[in-house]
Parts: structure tokens; sequence; C-alpha cells
């Protein structure tokens, strides 16, 4: 039996309440009744209370948090409070949903069940749902492929073919589809890659989605063969010039000036 005093009240049907009796505990209830002449009658109640329903707790949800990859049973609880009546009720929170495999998308609203199980047994379990916190993985580890060593100077932009390029990332090969961003796991982006140079190309892929930060690939730029073709052109006829300026000196005597603009190095 509990020696704790607690204080009750009793209405006028001869029902008792009382506050702050523990769990599934034994207790004798002392009743002293007073009538209106002053006539004191004292007797003793004994009673045991119940489990602590904590259904009825004021109950504090934890956090769940994991990277983008990571299955729901196997995220990060923190945090998460159960309080019954004014006693702080110790216990550990566990994933217990049916979808605990499911891995969710970042800014998934998907809520998961989490089951606080009390230390005291005196105490029920209590469930919550929890929307779990997301974070991207980082592809910055990530290795590219489809990017040749080397291209030809053309002039323009070299941009390689971005439906060519495989993301991998730990083995698994990343989803692109350029014409729709929220199904790709990437974007490509590319560098100035116009003038010739060792690594003067670049191609950068940016996570985007369930993934951020970003990884690049370096390719050299080789200069243009400085030939031009032999041909006819307005009737004149065009050897092979090892430069333009040779060009120029062998036909300005001869080629007008719109025809010079034509050559192509």
């Amino acid at each position: 039996m509990s020696d704790s005093t607690s204080s009750g009240t009793i209405n006028k049907k001869g029902t008792f309440s009382f506050s702050g009796l523990t769990p599934e505990t034994n207790y004798n209830i002392i009743v002293t009744i007073t009538d209106p002449a002053g006539n004191s009658f004292e007797g003793v109640v004994p009673v045991t209370t119940a489990k602590g329903d904590l259904s009825k707790a004021t109950v504090k949800a934890p956090t769940l948090t994991g990277v983008y990859g990571t299955a729901v049973k196997d995220m990060e609880i923190s945090g998460g409070s159960v309080k019954y009546g004014t006693t702080t009720v110790d216990g550990v929170w566990t994933v217990t949903d049916v979808n605990a495999d499911e891995i969710p998308d970042v800014g998934t609203k998907t809520e998961y069940q989490l089951t606080f199980t009390p230390v005291s047994s005196s105490y029920t379990s209590v469930t919550k749902g929890v929307v779990p916190r997301i974070t991207p993985l980082s592809i910055a580890d990530a290795v590219i492929t489809g990017v040749d060593t080397e291209y030809k100077y053309t002039g323009d932009v070299i941009k390689p073919d971005a439906q060519l390029i495989i993301v991998s990332l730990d083995g698994k090969a990343l989803a692109y589809d350029k014409n729709n961003s929220k199904a790709s796991d990437y974007i490509v982006e590319y560098g100035s890659n116009k003038n010739s140079g060792p690594a003067a190309g670049t191609v950068t892929v940016r996570g985007v989605n369930n993934y951020n930060n970003s990884v690049s690939v370096n390719f050299d730029i080789l200069k243009a063969d400085n030939v031009i073709t032999c041909s006819i052109v307005n009737g004149y006829r065009w050897t092979e010039f090892s430069s333009l300026s040779q060009a120029v000196t062998t036909l300005c005597p001869f080629v007008p000036e719109k025809v010079l603009s034509n050559l192509i190095l």
C-alpha cells in the first residue's frame, strides 16, 4: 500500500475524485464524513489505480530525420516528450509504421507512425504520426562518363550531348530527363567551352530535387587544322595553303575581296 497523501473531493452521489495518484498502485483512502449534527464517521477504502492511459497524456511528437536514400526505419529519432498529468514519463520512441522500408523523397508530406513505449509498465504505449524531414543527398562524389577527353575546336561553344552523359553515385545511375526537371536527379551545365587549350572545356552536373551540390569533368579543346581546302571559287582555283595570310598574299592580285572573305580555316 502506498503511504503517500493526496487530497480529493466527494460529490453528492458519493463519487470520489483524486489527482496526482501513481498508475497501478495500491492506496488506502481514509474517508471522514461529518453529518449535520457534527458527528464524524471515518472509514478506510482500499483502491488500486489502473494503468496510465497515455492516449490521454500530453504528447509532443519527436522529429524524424534522414538523408535521401535512407529508409524510414533507419532514420534518426530525436526529441519528443510524454507528460501524464504532472508526471513526465520516460520511454523510447521507435518506428512502427507498416511502410517503414520506404525511402521518402525530399519534401514528402507522408506521415509515418512512431510508437512511444514507456519504461514503466504502469503506462500504456502511445502512437503518433510524424512527417520525416529529408535532406538532399550530395552528388559531389558522383562519377561522370559519356564525355570525351578531347574535342576539336569549332568556333562555337562545345556541348557534349547531355543525353549521352551518365552520372553514377555509389554504383547507381541517376535519372535525367531534359524535358522534365522534376523527374531528374540532376541538370547539366556547360562552361564557355570555346577557346582551345588543355582542360579548356567543362561539363558540370548539378543535383536537383532529391540531390544537391555538383561535380564537374574537364576536357581538352584541340586547335583547328589551319588549312584551306583545294576548290574552285568564281572560276579561280585554290591550292592548299598553310595559313590565311599565305592565301591572301597569293590570291589578292586575282581574287575579289568578297571571295577571300569566304576562306574557312
